[in-house]
């Protein structure tokens, strides 16, 4: 993902092209810890499945009011056009960083 984003950077030669890549890059995140919620959803035991969903639930409440932050603090009263890549590096970061648990904790479930 990291990879195909920095290229679409690259290739990007306008401060709305290189958001469109920034967008693009959370997508693909979000794409790939939902699939990972979900292999972990099939792999776990009932009471771990309840902790995993509790957690899950409570995450998204986190990252949804990070997003209400994050845009205040890149978007109010600024040049969007300009913070716009900023401000949705922000939210991908926060994506991927629950992306990468769930792909380790995936893999730890392997090695059983």
């Amino acid at each position: 993902i990291d990879i195909v984003y920095k290229q679409c950077l690259k290739d990007s030669t306008t401060n709305s092209g290189q958001c469109f890549c920034a967008m693009q890059a959370m997508e693909s995140w979000e794409t790939e810890m939902n699939n990972d919620y979900y292999k972990l959803l099939y792999s776990l035991n009932h009471p771990d499945i309840d902790n995993l969903r509790t957690s899950q639930k409570e995450w998204i409440s986190y990252f949804q009011k990070e997003l209400q932050l994050i845009n205040t603090l890149y978007l109010g009263g600024r040049d969007e056009t300009i913070y716009c890549k900023l401000m949705w590096d922000k939210k991908t970061e926060l994506v991927k960083i629950r992306a990468i648990e769930f792909k380790k904790y995936c893999e730890l479930l392997n090695e059983y």
